[in-house]
């Protein structure tokens, strides 16, 4: 019984760790919400969890790139930017942190890794040559983004985003 359960476990902790989002063409933003929503439960596998599209009125074109909006399961909100085909930047705010290995994608072990330029009891900032990331909040209020700074459009900067 205790192995089927580890097994389980397993699964869903390798699964969610299978899809990329920063970096990655649009087409990651529907694996981000099933992999999102199912793992933020712990209770549901990858086959029941509810699978979500994004419609157009979640789609915002602005002139140099377009922003996909979605709200999780439990009631985080993440928007993503997309620019020549891939993801440049995401953000996203609720009550906790997210899996940030799905929203980060390949980017997650530099941004685990990278010596924050700030850390202090309500905010972790990393600054790389490759991205910017960062996290803030106190319990029950959360907030974070993570820019590439090569695909980021021209005439185009972070605050823009907000």
């Amino acid at each position: 019984m205790r192995y089927k359960y580890l097994i389980g476990l397993a699964g869903i902790l390798l699964s969610s760790f299978s899809y990329a989002t920063l970096g990655e063409n649009p087409d990651s933003i529907n694996k981000d919400i099933q992999v999102l929503n199912t793992t933020s439960s712990g209770s549901q596998s990858l086959s029941s969890a509810k699978t979500i599209t994004v419609s157009k009125a979640q789609l915002k074109q602005q002139a140099n790139y377009d922003q996909y909006s979605f709200i999780t399961d439990d009631g985080i909100t993440v928007t993503q930017y997309v620019a020549n085909g891939n993801v440049f930047a995401t953000k996203w705010h609720g009550s906790h942190i997210p899996n940030l290995r799905q929203l980060y994608g390949a980017y997650f072990p530099a941004y685990q890794t990278s010596k924050s330029a700030y850390m202090g009891t309500s905010q972790h900032k990393v600054t790389t040559t490759i991205f910017d990331a960062g996290v803030t909040g106190i319990v029950g209020a959360f907030s974070g983004y993570a820019l590439l700074k090569a695909e980021l459009p021209a005439n185009l900067t972070l605050d823009d985003l907000k």
